[in-house]
């Protein structure tokens, strides 16, 4: 079956976004997806080699680490990126990218980088980056 290009427009223009939070909203609204589907989703494939760096190498040991980053972060700590930087990529296109760092009791000082995707009531904590804070030089290569 074919399929025109204002049919695939008109799928992804009815698909549910999310307008920007403020950083407090953002972070209950991933404490209460996280809690509300028990699971996040990963947002890229460099998250798995991120997860390792750190040692959490279980499903187990990845909720504990990214339930207690919840917990730690608060607005202050937000470091962007700042809209219009929200992603560019299917399937998470236009959703908002909310990014933290902070000096974590478990882990030193983190980087983290979530969306939440979904319509709501059924929203997904999607992650993006969860790692030691790089040095920017190190970021720019």
């Amino acid at each position: 079956m074919l399929v025109s290009n204002d049919t695939v427009k008109i799928k992804r223009s009815r698909r549910p976004r999310h307008s920007e939070l403020s950083s407090q909203d953002a972070i209950l609204a991933a404490r209460a997806a996280l809690e509300e589907q028990d699971d996040f989703l990963f947002g890229c494939g460099k998250l798995e080699a991120e997860f390792m760096e750190l040692g959490l190498l279980t499903v187990a040991e990845r909720y504990a680490a990214v339930d207690h980053a919840l917990s730690e972060i608060g607005p202050k700590d937000r470091i962007g990126p700042q809209s219009p930087n929200n992603i560019s990529f299917p399937p998470y296109e236009g959703e908002v990218l909310y990014a933290f760092t902070w000096k974590s009791g478990d882990f030193g000082s983190i980087y983290f980088k979530f969306c939440l995707a979904g319509p709501a009531g059924v929203e997904h904590l999607v992650l993006h980056s969860f790692h030691r804070e790089r040095k920017k030089e190190e970021d720019e290569k």
